[in-house]
């Protein structure tokens, strides 16, 4: 966070203040008088592209950049009969990720890396390409017997 408010005030010369603050209590600071710029992860209850973009629709309660916009709705509308997996999910997808950036109400913050502790006794479990832990096929790893 400090990298950013380094460079935003470098390279367009706006200083932003970052603060703590208790996630209840920013929840409803969002909910009710939301700062311009704020930093708020949301999970995904489901793996897919759908489940990330339908946070910005008009009746999502995790809508907390206040997001109205009949052309995005429709963009949803369309993503949410269309078959996962198929060519033309992926290219609304894409639009929608892309709309939301061309309104200015996503902003990338580049990739994000983290570390992950595993023991090597267990096998089986795979990271998606959400980064959600698949454990549907993790069994204990069977050691040769001396």
């Amino acid at each position: 966070a400090e990298f950013i408010q380094n460079q935003w005030l470098k390279n367009i010369g706006i200083k932003i203040e970052i603060s703590q603050i208790d996630s209840k209590m920013f929840i409803r600071e969002l909910r009710s008088t939301p700062p311009d710029i704020f930093r708020k992860g949301v999970g995904l209850d489901r793996p897919t592209c759908f489940s990330a973009l339908e946070t910005f629709s008009n009746d999502s309660r995790r809508n907390f950049i206040k997001l109205e916009d009949q052309k995005y709705e429709q963009l949803l509308n369309q993503l949410r009969q269309t078959a996962v997996g198929s060519p033309l999910y992926k290219k609304l997808c894409q639009q929608g990720v892309a709309h939301l950036l061309d309104l200015y109400r996503l902003l990338p913050l580049g990739e994000m890396h983290f570390t992950l502790l595993a023991s090597t006794d267990y096998v089986g479990w795979t990271l998606n390409g959400l980064n959600q832990l698949d454990l549907s096929q993790v069994h204990f790893k069977k050691t040769a017997k001396k």
